[in-house]
């Protein structure tokens, strides 16, 4: 990704010359998954990525399959300036890291750390890559969750294995729906696990020496953001925890 945008600053206008003419297809998105990528020039794996990207199933980055889609393709060339910049303003204020989610959250966790994690579901780890994640990686994960000063959101497939190793955090299940073949959908179960608790961690202090709490909902009535003139809503907001960037196991950056 940060190639991409490295090609985009440094030569757009031969970026967006290499995909003239370019039309979605099956044919072309096969090729292209299946090409040498170290045969290609960077424009080229610029472009290759992009294309691969918007009509991939599901976005995938690796087993990468042709989505099938109903109605307008997701990749249309005449469109793609103004979705380039679209997904620059989105990111322009965002640090993008590339680290094992290990180092990540050590290096990132503070009392107002705010981590959302999203791990495979159990029995799909190897979607990331055959050797990014590892079923005993949900067990380290809670385990190093547990200590963090600051607080986390995490979500998963519900089952009995990660309700297992998540099982001293709150767990809430919910159902969810994912897209498959034909446009049809599939009913998908998951969990939402938070934590710390929040009576076993520290609450961070205002600048007023009040408690504040990393959950507007469990917060106690004064710690929560006064409903008052636009700008009192801004400066209260400015003082709540934001949350940092999440990383995907493996190191690989969540876009």
């Amino acid at each position: 990704m940060v190639t991409f945008f490295r090609i985009l600053q440094r030569h757009y206008p031969q970026f967006m010359e290499t995909l003239k003419f370019q039309i979605a297809s099956r044919a072309e998105f096969e090729r292209l998954a299946a090409c040498n990528v170290d045969t290609l020039t960077d424009l080229e794996r610029a472009a290759r990525f992009l294309y691969l990207q918007r009509l991939a199933f599901g976005g995938k980055v690796a087993g990468r399959n042709f989505g099938v889609s109903v109605g307008a393709s997701r990749f249309d060339v005449t469109r793609l300036g103004p979705l380039l910049e679209a997904i620059h303003e989105r990111i322009a204020g965002v640090v993008i890291e590339c680290l094992p989610w290990t180092e990540f959250i050590a290096r990132y966790d503070g009392p107002e750390t705010l981590f959302y994690l999203d791990p495979p579901y159990w029995g799909s780890e190897t979607d990331y890559g055959a050797c990014a994640f590892k079923p005993g990686d949900f067990t380290r994960i809670a385990t190093a969750l547990a200590d963090i000063r600051g607080c986390f959101i995490l979500s998963v497939n519900d089952v009995r294995e990660t309700r297992a190793a998540f099982g001293r955090f709150p767990i809430e299940p919910v159902s969810t729906r994912y897209t498959i073949a034909g446009g049809q959908w599939a009913e998908a179960k998951e969990i939402i696990v938070t934590g710390p608790r929040i009576d076993s961690v520290t609450p961070p202090r205002d600048q007023c020496g009040r408690a504040r709490s990393c959950s507007p909902r469990t917060a106690p009535a004064a710690a929560r953001p006064p409903h008052g003139s636009r700008s009192q809503r801004r400066a209260a907001r400015r003082e709540w925890p934001r949350p940092a960037w999440r990383a995907a196991p493996g190191g690989a950056p969540r876009v």
